[in-house]
């Protein structure tokens, strides 16, 4: 389904679109019920799955999650797949890619629809979208719209609370600024006792 014609899609003319057909490897989840918080990824991201997440050593994302109080301590590559022992978990949104006709992402319609039955299924309390590109497609806003933090904008039927986060990666140094991460730490904290 292609957004831009879709006259019930917020900023159609420049919201990311659906592909029918979109290539992409699949990387597998870190998933399980009962977790407080999932974050969502763009697939393409990390072609290998959750086990090179953020393995880089110039990504934020370990140190930050530890800085504002989302882990006890700096998980690795070796360890990641020990989140949902407090409550976290990784979700991959399968396909997102750049079209090559004018630099839109686009992921295909199963995709999504196989992203929110694992919300769905799973029912964390939180979906934090690292970078904007996966947090666009989904909730079907261009990323010019689209603030860090905590989202009012969010799809039907999905009963948990949307976040988008600053990306931790090294290229994406102009974007960063660690206070979603701290507003995300103190909305788990402030809402439920936490784990640790």
């Amino acid at each position: 389904m292609d957004l831009s014609t879709d006259p019930a899609v917020p900023d159609r003319a420049t919201a990311p679109q659906f592909s029918d057909s979109a290539p992409g490897p699949t990387s597998p989840d870190i998933l399980c019920a009962g977790l407080d918080l999932v974050f969502a990824c763009p697939v393409n991201s990390h072609p290998h799955g959750a086990e090179t997440m953020f393995a880089n050593a110039g990504n934020r994302f370990w140190p930050t999650a530890h800085e504002a109080g989302l882990i006890p301590r700096r998980y690795s590559a070796d360890t990641i797949n020990r989140l949902p022992e407090i409550g976290m978990g990784v979700l991959f949104l399968p396909g997102v890619h750049r079209d090559g006709t004018g630099g839109k992402s686009k992921v295909s319609a199963q995709d999504i629809t196989q992203f929110n039955d694992k919300l769905l299924r799973f029912r964390p309390r939180a979906c934090a979208f690292v970078g904007k590109r996966s947090a666009s497609i989904w909730l079907q806003r261009s990323p010019t719209r689209l603030r860090y933090g905590r989202q009012t904008h969010r799809r039907d039927g999905i009963g948990c609370e949307i976040f988008v986060l600053p990306p931790t990666m090294a290229s994406a140094r102009r974007y960063w600024n660690s206070e979603p991460w701290h507003q995300l730490a103190s909305w788990i904290v402030n809402t439920r006792p936490w784990r640790f």
